[in-house]
């Protein structure tokens, strides 16, 4: 921690050297990974707006159109070649969604 001071006697106290906390101090996501949990976020919500009235009330599983359009533009913007869309991406996905976290084990 430290603490800034302006002349008037305001001051702030910055963290982890004023980068990221989450990141820099803890077991934060970076930005990039923000970045891309963000456009997934309005991938998904697309996709609510435009089929929400034939989706179930229940966890939904992103269409994979969208993970694939997301990943298109990330690779993009980062200067990589991006390969031709994948069948793969056509397809509704048929399985059951696995909405748990595995980070800190079974939740059972």
């Amino acid at each position: 921690m430290e603490r800034v001071t302006w002349p008037d006697d305001h001051h702030v106290v910055v963290l982890a050297g004023g980068g990221g906390v989450n990141t820099s101090a803890a077991e934060g996501n970076p930005v990039e990974v923000m970045d891309l949990s963000f456009a997934v976020q309005l991938g998904a919500l697309r996709m609510l707006l435009e089929r929400g009235d034939e989706l179930e009330r229940d966890v939904v599983p992103v269409d994979a159109a969208v993970d694939e359009v997301t990943a298109r533009a990330a690779l993009a913007a980062w200067g990589s070649r991006v390969a031709p869309p994948s069948p793969r991406a056509e397809q509704p996905v048929d399985r059951e969604p696995d909405v748990r976290t595995h980070r800190f084990g079974d939740p059972s």
